[in-house]
C-alpha cells in the first residue's frame, strides 16, 4: 500500500466518511483487507495509548492547519453553513479530549451497519468483488477474503 488516508464530511443532518488508498495493482486486494481490518478493529475500540495519540495528533492538525489562510477561510464558510455559527478552536479541542473508547465502538458499529460503497480506479482487475467485502462487513470478519487467494505473500 503506498498511501490510505480518511476523511470524514459532517453536516447538519447527514455527511460522508471515506478511505482513500492507493497500492500498486498487485497488491490491492491486500489493501483492501488491511483497510477492512483495522476498520473492523475500531469496533473493539482503542488501546488507551492509541487513542490519546490520536487525540493529540488531532488536535495538532487542527491547529496547524487555522495557521493557513486559505484553510481558515474554508473552514470558517464551512462552519457557517454546517452549524449556523463559527466555533472557535477550543470548543473543538474540548470536544476532542472528551472522545471515549465507548464513542469510538458506537460510531465503528454504525457505520459497519451500512453497506460499503466501493470505487475503484485504475488497473483494478484484483480488487476483491463488491459481495465479498460486502459480506466481510456484514460478518465482521475477514474469512472471504482470506480464502480467495487474493494475496501473494
Amino acid at each position: 500500500m503506498y498511501n490510505a488516508t480518511a476523511y470524514n464530511h459532517a453536516y447538519k443532518e447527514s455527511g460522508i466518511f471515506n478511505i482513500q488508498a492507493s497500492s500498486d495493482p498487485s497488491r490491492i486486494g491486500e489493501t483492501v483487507r488491511v483497510i477492512l481490518e483495522q476498520f473492523l478493529r475500531l469496533t473493539e475500540g482503542a488501546e488507551k495509548e492509541e487513542l490519546s495519540r490520536a487525540k493529540t495528533q488531532l488536535k495538532s492538525q487542527l491547529m496547524m492547519n487555522l495557521e493557513v489562510r486559505p484553510v481558515m477561510f474554508e473552514d470558517l464558510a464551512r462552519q457557517i453553513l454546517g452549524h449556523g455559527y463559527r466555533r472557535k478552536p477550543s470548543e473543538y479541542i474540548e470536544k476532542i479530549d472528551l472522545i471515549t473508547n465507548e464513542d469510538i465502538k458506537r460510531i465503528a458499529e454504525r457505520m459497519l451497519s451500512k453497506r460499503p460503497s466501493v470505487v475503484g480506479y485504475g488497473d483494478i482487475k484484483n480488487i476483491p468483488r463488491y459481495e465479498i467485502i460486502d459480506k466481510c462487513v456484514a460478518k465482521r470478519q475477514l474469512g472471504d477474503l482470506k480464502s480467495k487467494g487474493f494475496f501473494h505473500f
